[in-house]
């Protein structure tokens, strides 16, 4: 039977492609045994990324432009962005950090960011456009979503072997420490916090197997991580979910019976690690019941507490964008605690990092950015599930990595997935359907 409804337009199916590209291929790309194994090629394939699709989009404007010019106006083909106030904000971000890199105590190192992790103002450039671009020109797709979800489950799967010791870990050019494709087993973490909610949400709504597996394996790849903040994330989007998806009775049932499998999982691989999980989680508890202690949060209570007085030093323009380690180090008594090999380069607390770094400005045009477009995301979900329910676990993956946030720090992989996800959350966007079906709603 000839479907009949209109197949997707080119502007759209331009994006879909860029989606794929950022989902499935960005995350493999790195270079082991390099002096910047993981972060730097997976920048340089973001911005590749969005500047093919910048200037795809700048032909295809070009192209309907002439086709008006002959054929008149109501030829025209292209949709055009409808901007409203949260695209003013990416701008005012900007505008802050290019001022914050001006009066940077090191400028260079604002521009390109740190060497390990870079995030200078390059980075933030690259975010806003991938935010805008999410937000006018992206669309959720259930094929490019199975792509990134089948990319995730081989990741996953590479991470778990090296944790048991089957495969060795990838060289990051200083320290034998990478896990995966990601890096720090902390950015596998955030990564897990990410793709995780989607995973799950797809095996509730379609009752597949694969979503199934795809779901134990990252939630496996989460534990082998040891990332305490991960799973305090994943204490926070988890009953999330459930909560957004009550009047679902089927998807409730899966996404417990997802839980029990999760749970014997977690006990199985604790009693063959020897209690290595259930010792971690022993750790947050005592954490908590020693918040005052220097040593609290693998020593990121004494990290925040010798850090915060320079959020009050240079308020308006910060140290300069990601200069933190550069100013932390010169604090009396840091190199007494910390080694500067240990590559303590970030706040361990993005909002702290933004504050210090590039200015209370900043800090608030992020937030309120940041807020905006949870806001927007939530009032688009609230009764019109039928509409946009494909944002209930975009809300989820945002949600846990600002709870993970708190306690980790950014890096290109994870921050270039997160303003994607964040510019769908704040889009106007209906579900546009299967790409393979070749239609869209």
């Amino acid at each position: 039977m000839i479907d009949q409804r209109r197949p997707v337009h080119p502007q759209k199916m331009i994006g879909l492609f860029a989606s794929i590209l950022l989902y499935v291929i960005m995350p493999f790309m790195m270079l082991p045994g390099a002096q910047e194994t993981y972060h730097a090629p997976k920048l340089l394939a973001g911005a590749a990324i969005a500047a093919g699709w910048i200037l795809a989009l700048f032909v295809l404007r070009m192209l309907d432009a002439e086709r008006v010019r002959r054929f008149g106006p109501g030829s025209a083909r292209m949709t055009y962005w409808n901007a409203g106030w949260i695209d003013a904000l990416p701008i005012v971000l900007l505008g802050f950090s290019m001022v914050s890199m001006w009066y940077s105590v090191d400028r260079a190192q604002s521009l390109l960011g740190f060497s390990w992790v870079p995030e200078g103002l390059f980075s933030w450039l690259l975010y806003m456009i991938l935010f805008l671009l999410f937000r006018h020109e992206g669309s959720w797709s259930e094929s490019v979503m199975n792509t990134g979800l089948i990319a995730a489950s081989l990741i996953a799967l590479i991470g778990i072997l090296q944790f048991g010791e089957w495969l060795p870990l990838f060289s990051d050019g200083y320290l034998s420490i990478g896990m995966a494709t990601i890096g720090n087993r902390n950015f596998v973490g955030t990564y897990t916090t990410l793709m995780l909610p989607i995973s799950v949400w797809m095996w509730m709504e379609k009752a597949k197997w694969p979503y199934l597996l795809s779901s134990v394996l990252l939630f496996l790849l989460m534990l082998a991580s040891l990332t305490r903040s991960a799973w305090i994330a994943f204490l926070v989007w988890f009953p999330l979910l459930l909560l957004l998806e009550l009047r679902k009775k089927e998807g409730v049932k899966r996404l417990l019976l997802f839980f029990g499998v999760i749970v014997l999982a977690f006990v199985l691989a604790d009693v063959v690690s020897g209690n290595l999980f259930s010792k971690r989680i022993g750790s947050i508890l005592n954490d908590l019941m020693h918040l005052s202690s220097d040593d609290a949060g693998s020593s990121r209570m004494l990290i925040w507490k010798m850090s915060l007085p320079l959020l009050f030093d240079r308020p308006v323009t910060g140290y300069g964008i990601d200069t933190f380690n550069l100013v932390f180090f010169s604090l009396p008594g840091a190199t007494l605690h910390f080694d500067r090999l240990e590559r303590l380069m970030k706040a361990h607390n993005e909002w702290l990092q933004i504050g210090i770094t590039m200015g209370w400005g900043a800090l608030l045009s992020y937030l309120v950015l940041l807020f905006g477009a949870i806001g927007k995301g939530i009032s688009s979900i609230w009764g019109k599930l039928r509409a946009h329910p494909w944002k209930v676990p975009v809300l989820c993956a945002v949600v846990g990595y600002v709870v993970q946030a708190q306690f980790n720090i950014s890096v290109p992989l994870n921050a270039l997935l997160f303003w994607a996800l964040l510019g769908l959350l704040a889009s106007d966007q209906r579900q546009d359907g299967d790409v393979a079906s070749g239609v869209m709603e």
